[in-house]
């Protein structure tokens, strides 16, 4: 028997819920906070399973979060690349003193 996506999706979040509580379990036991964290995680993805828009947010801040761990690797690591990091560190400038030039769509837009 094929059972349908929310009956599905109902059996992950009762499996996720178990395992959140007993990791939240741990982490209090053991004084740890990640391992708090990890369970509140988890938690709070069992919350959301049954609303499609709230998961489609909480992906979309993981990748952009995964993104920027990545990015930040890329520029610390010895092994990144020198132009990215001169890259970005032109567009923060710019920022910093109100520069558009990395902004700027070339266009030459005219109102009226």
């Amino acid at each position: 028997m094929i059972k349908s996506n929310r009956e599905r999706h109902e059996e992950i979040s009762g499996k996720l819920l178990k395992m959140g509580q007993a990791l939240i379990n741990e982490g209090d036991e053991a004084s740890d906070y990640i391992i708090q964290s990890t369970g509140n995680f988890i938690l709070l993805l069992s919350g959301i399973m049954d609303n499609g828009s709230d998961m489609k947010t909480v992906a979309d801040l993981l990748a952009m979060f995964s993104a920027k761990k990545v990015l930040d690797d890329q520029i610390t690591s010895s092994s990144g690349s020198n132009d990215l990091e001169e890259m970005f560190n032109k567009m923060k400038d710019s920022l910093e003193n109100g520069l558009d030039e990395y902004y700027d769509d070339d266009d030459d837009d005219e109102l009226g």
